[in-house]
């Protein structure tokens, strides 16, 4: 009889680690698969040592394995592309940028702080928060923006200026 409860109790702790992935649930069914599994080995173990370890290796496999499957591998499969919706990056939605910074992008300016790698540089008369791209910046060396990612602002030496 322990060993029916077990088996019962395996199948439905791994029944709610993967409808964790479906329903929101704040981690109600994450509980109830962790109690499912350890009263799955609990029983296990009631029946005899031998099938208590068997249930423990299941538990944990079973458990592990199928978050594995729903976290991993479900996202990559053609229903699970269709269920998950993707949310907005700052490439495809320009209004997840700063308005102010979208318009910098290859124009000129001078660091005003030390740039190593992040700090201050002035462009067009703003001020903007930016980062270097590669190398440590002095304050009032000419700088060009490179690239901008989200709101992050990448700036470079000015290809006219050499360091000193």
């Amino acid at each position: 009889m322990n060993a029916v409860i077990a088996t019962a109790l395996l199948v439905a702790g791994v029944l709610c680690v993967v409808a964790e992935v479906f329903f929101p649930s704040l981690g109600i069914l994450a509980l109830f698969a962790v109690l499912s599994l350890a009263g799955s080995v609990v029983f296990g173990f009631r029946e005899s040592t031998e099938l208590g370890w068997t249930f423990l290796v299941a538990s944990v496999g079973g458990g592990f394995g199928s978050a594995l499957i729903a976290f991993k591998i479900f996202p990559r499969t053609r229903f699970g592309k269709r269920m998950i919706v993707d949310g907005p990056t700052f490439s495809s939605d320009p209004a997840a940028t700063d308005p102010e910074t979208r318009d910098l992008l290859g124009r000129s300016g001078r660091a005003m702080s030390v740039l190593r790698p992040a700090g201050v540089a002035e462009v067009d008369g703003r001020r903007i928060d930016c980062v270097a791209d590669g190398e440590l910046l002095e304050p009032g060396t000419p700088i060009v923006v490179t690239a901008l990612d989200g709101n992050r602002v990448v700036v470079r030496r000015a290809p006219e200026s050499k360091p000193s």
